[in-house]
Formats: structure tokens, C-alpha cells, sequence
């Protein structure tokens, strides 16, 4: 039995016992996050995570989103993306399953079904020290420093065009998307089932606040666009919510990032220029969340 086995038992043992699950229990897992169409638990052994889904009819998002992470990892940047341990997104017999609505509810052992499926789950390595970007925003209701957002933001392109590179728009990029790794000032980019392909029309699945998506309209040929736009107004939230706080140079970046910029390569370097311009070599800066 392998480890993501073991997790997917434990929970089933717990759903069928009618236990609520608590972060007070030493031998449950917690509820660390919850989404439109997950959730996230956080395993016993305090390092690692289990990404299920509330509903296994959505089991082809997950499918997606352990595919696209073995491409990221498998690039230069690779550690702007989580670590995946291990997956089990077996669903192609879910619609000829008799009995799907007990298999994939829990209600039923994972091993005990007829049709052989398991229920679907990612297993990711787990940093309780990587707060995420939404976290950062409460913490500084009024903005941080623009040092400190400049680095982020380099971080950010840099993964948004990795993702572009090997023909992926993640589509959904939000402030509780984006974990921040204090120490080595790095990020991961998180939650890739909502992703497009580039050069097509995407289907944007608006699972956050409408001040994050652009109004204006996004095809084929702007796809790559939607994550750069969105990028901006992460950091604008990082800054306080008011593009005005940031300095010229740094607004007109982010002007452009929000008037339908498509290369985030570029954005990037020119990001890097202008940093370099207004605050010399770069200086790792404490930063706490």
C-alpha cells in the first residue's frame, strides 16, 4: 500500500465513522484549506498534504493538474512549483461504475468497489513556513514596501512564463495560489486544475474576486494575458490595493501588465531593469509574515 493509499483509508475510516476532523486530534487530518472544488488536509506526519475533491465527478481537474506539474518540474524553474509525491487520478471508469455515487463518496472502502477505481487525490510535500500571498496581504492591510513586492512579483513572472512555455495559461492566479518561501525569497505557483492552453480561447472558472480578471475580452490570441493581468493585481493587493502607492517606473510596469500584456518573459526583464535602476544591486531584505 503506498502512502497516499494509506492517507485515502484514513479518511474513509473517518467519514465512516462520522468523526469530525479536527486540528485538537493528534491522529486526524486537519482541513488546512478548502476550495470551490477541494480540499486540502494536512497529514499526520506534519510535511506532507492530501488535495481531494469535494465531488469525484470533478476527478478529470485533478488528472490535469498532476500532468501539468510533472512538465513544470521538469524544467529549469522547477522549484517555483510544488513537489508532487505521489497521485492516484485512475477515474476512466467512472461513469460505468454501478455504484459510483457510494464509490466515490466514501461510503465504500476505496479497494471494496467493483470497478476498481480509486478515489482521486495529489499528494503534495507540505512547508508549514510558506505562508501564502493572501496571508502577506492581511498581515500588511496597508501595503508593504516596494522592495519587498518587487521581489515577489519577479518570482511570479518567472513561473508564469515557464507555464507558457510548455503551452499552459494556470488561469486562476490569486493571492492564496501564490505560497511565499521567506527564506530563499522563492515562491510556488499552486493549484493547477483551472489551467487553459495557450493559444486558445480559455475557460476562465472565476473562483475568486472579480477585481482579479480582466474586463476586457480574452481569445487566442491574448491568452496568456489573463495570468499576467491577474499577476498585477496580486501585487497590487500586496501594496495595499492602491496602484498609486507604488513608484512611477513600477506603476507603468504594472499599467501594462493590466492592459493586456501577453509576454511575461518580457514583463520580467523589464521589471528586472527598472529595479535595478531605482535600487541598485539587489539586497535580500527580511521579510515576515
Amino acid at each position: 500500500m503506498t502512502k497516499i493509499d494509506d492517507h485515502l483509508q484514513r479518511i474513509m475510516v473517518l467519514q465512516m465513522a462520522n468523526k469530525v476532523i479536527t486540528n485538537s486530534s493528534p491522529n486526524s487530518l486537519s482541513t488546512l484549506a478548502e476550495g470551490t472544488y477541494t480540499k486540502v488536509l494536512l497529514c499526520d506526519d506534519g510535511v506532507s498534504v492530501l488535495k481531494v475533491l469535494k465531488d469525484n465527478k470533478h476527478a478529470p481537474l485533478l488528472k490535469r493538474e498532476a500532468e501539468i506539474i510533472a512538465k513544470l518540474k521538469d524544467t529549469e524553474l522547477a522549484d517555483l512549483f510544488p513537489d508532487l509525491l505521489e497521485s492516484t487520478t485512475d477515474f476512466a471508469g467512472y461513469n460505468s461504475c454501478p455504484d459510483r455515487f457510494k464509490c466515490f463518496t466514501g461510503v465504500k472502502n476505496i479497494n471494496e468497489c467493483s470497478c476498481n477505481l480509486q478515489s482521486t487525490a495529489l499528494l503534495y510535500r507540505y512547508d508549514k513556513d510558506m505562508p501564502s500571498l493572501a496571508d502577506a496581504i492581511k498581515k500588511y492591510p496597508n501595503g508593504v514596501d516596494e522592495r519587498d513586492m518587487v521581489w515577489m512579483f519577479k518570482r511570479l513572472l518567472a513561473a508564469i512564463w515557464t507555464a507558457h512555455s510548455v503551452g499552459v495559461v494556470h488561469s486562476a492566479i490569486l493571492p492564496e495560489h501564490i505560497l511565499l518561501n521567506l527564506t530563499t525569497h522563492g515562491i510556488w505557483l499552486i493549484d493547477w486544475m483551472h489551467t487553459n492552453k495557450v493559444g486558445t480561447k480559455p475557460k476562465i472558472d472565476k473562483i475568486g474576486p472579480a477585481k482579479f480578471y480582466p474586463e476586457y475580452a480574452i481569445t487566442g490570441d491574448n491568452s496568456t494575458a489573463l495570468d499576467i493581468h491577474m499577476a498585477a493585481r496580486c501585487m497590487i493587493q500586496i501594496m495595499g490595493g492602491d496602484i498609486g502607492t507604488t513608484s512611477k517606473e513600477i506603476r507603468l510596469i504594472l499599467r501594462a501588465c493590466l492592459s493586456g500584456a501577453t509576454d511575461a518573459r518580457l514583463v520580467h526583464e523589464q521589471l528586472d531593469s527598472t529595479v535595478k535602476k531605482l535600487f541598485g544591486p539587489s539586497v535580500f531584505r527580511p521579510f515576515k509574515v
